[in-house]
């Protein structure tokens, strides 16, 4: 069956499906797209999170082709771009422009961002074009934390390694808030057994949601890993 999923997927490259329109696509019984989903997920090539379907528009399980565009490179670079330009503040069009990544990319991150207290929202002068808008910038530079900058690159990658175990950061929107969710897999993307982390309770950001998650399946991970 992943003959036939898998070729599908890299025609739809960075679209996100789930099985049930899988199924309706292909003319295949959901239960053997399940399973190629399941098959393909091992492949650094096809993601499997739970994401809205491109076809239906549901948030549920779904599986996408991922292009090599250095995509979990994103959130370091413009996190260290902020990071280094202590004082100032740019607008999304020229951290964009400075960091060489897509303003859509760009404008996804600072809105996960705009809670973190190390990066201030403001309207002002933007430091690079200087037109008056909503700006983004880092503080003083005592206010810049090393280590917990690399913990808000690793959040906003949605990725973390913990004891040589990968734990994706899959938290996602309910009508109340962000539900935490986490998934932990061995390196080569096999699933640990029980390896879902889900946290009951709600966070009123994605960012803040993941750091929870993040949190629980580090401890998950260490009463079975001792």
């Amino acid at each position: 069956m992943t003959g036939t999923l898998e070729p599908y997927l890299r025609t739809h490259p960075g679209y996100s499906f789930c099985v049930h329109c899988l199924a309706r696509d292909l003319r295949t019984p959901v239960g053997l797209l399940r399973k190629a989903m399941w098959t393909l997920e091992v492949s650094e090539a096809f993601r499997v999170r739970t994401a809205q379907c491109v076809s239906c528009l549901l948030t549920k399980r779904v599986i996408s082709h991922e292009t090599p565009s250095g995509d979990e490179e994103i959130p370091r670079r413009v996190i260290d771009f902020l990071t280094k330009s202590i004082g100032q503040a740019f607008c999304p069009r020229c951290v964009a422009f400075a960091t060489d990544v897509a303003l859509a990319d760009v404008k996804r991150l600072l809105l996960d961002l705009e809670p973190v207290a190390e990066f201030a929202r403001h309207k002002a002068p933007c430091s690079a074009c200087g037109r008056w808008l909503r700006l983004i910038g880092s503080g003083r530079q005592e206010d810049i934390d090393s280590s917990r900058v690399e913990e808000l690159i690793d959040l906003a990658s949605g990725c973390v390694l913990y004891r040589e175990l990968r734990i994706d950061l899959l938290s996602f929107r309910s009508s109340e808030g962000w539900r935490p969710f986490a998934l932990v897999r061995r390196g080569n993307g096999a699933s640990v057994p029980n390896a879902p982390v889900v946290v009951l309770g709600l966070e009123p950001t994605k960012m803040a949601a993941d750091r929870v998650a993040a949190s629980r399946a580090r401890e998950w991970i260490d009463l079975r890993y001792t």
